[in-house]
């Protein structure tokens, strides 16, 4: 894994992305991006999205995955106004959407934890 470039590191507003994988059998996208600047990167591991993260130091990070399971049915409120309006949604309890949720809401928890604002 490859740090993050110093004139990135040195912007003063960042924000991560996350374009989860499911399994880390597969590659996740993870960008550090500031005003007019972005670096990214693919990995796999989690604790290499922690350990960039931690790197980035983001005003928030933005994981491209359902944060939540629903409460009761397949799919969550939010999914539910999504199909109104014509949007395809993937259940989050769907097979390979329920290992990309669980996934998302550990990390999301441990970016939390350290301090991280996560959307």
């Amino acid at each position: 894994m490859s740090a993050i470039p110093d004139e990135i590191n040195k912007l003063p507003e960042k924000v991560a992305g996350i374009d989860l994988a499911g399994s880390s059998k597969q590659p996740t996208g993870f960008c550090c991006m500031g005003e007019r600047q972005a670096w990214v990167i693919e990995v796999h591991e989690d604790h290499e999205m922690i350990s960039l993260v931690k790197h980035c130091s983001p005003r928030v990070i933005a994981i491209d995955a359902p944060l939540s399971l629903p409460t009761t049915g397949a799919y969550r409120q939010v999914d539910l106004r999504l199909k109104k309006m014509g949007c395809p949604v993937l259940p989050p309890l769907f097979r390979g959407m329920k290992l990309l949720t669980e996934r998302a809401m550990r990390l999301a928890s441990v970016f939390k934890d350290i301090g991280f604002n996560v959307i």
